[in-house]
């Protein structure tokens, strides 16, 4: 249950670790096109691109969001699983990834708790 309680924990953190990188994305690139020249060609572009990496950004931290609340009632081993794999490829992500694959998959006390289905509310 202790596992379970620091992963959610951490689910949190790293909402709001991706929160901050949306918030510097969006200013990178609007301090992009607000200092350079730009065309009609080249804003789109950048539109284009920091609306795709924003909604990606937006869908982790939903993700992240889900996963606290499922993990905490010890549901979500799917979901919890997809996002420590998309994470391993960064930092702080990478430990955050290594963490809940362990929890998930190689705790015995979270074993137990999801081959019972959960933890009752």
């Amino acid at each position: 249950m202790e596992h379970l309680n620091r992963l959610r924990i951490l689910n949190y953190v790293m909402a709001a670790v991706e929160g901050l990188g949306l918030v510097a994305l969006v200013a990178t690139m609007g301090l992009v096109g607000a200092t350079q020249p730009l065309g009609a060609n080249e804003l789109w572009i950048i539109v284009g691109v920091t609306g795709g990496a924003a909604l990606l950004l937006l869908g982790l931290i939903a993700g992240f969001l889900v996963a606290a609340g499922r993990v905490a009632r010890g549901q979500g081993k799917v979901l919890e699983t997809v996002l420590a794999v998309l994470t391993l490829g960064n930092f702080p992500g990478g430990l955050f990834g290594v963490y809940a694959l362990w929890v998930m998959w190689y705790n015995p006390e979270t074993k137990a708790i999801f081959a019972d289905g959960g933890i009752e509310a």
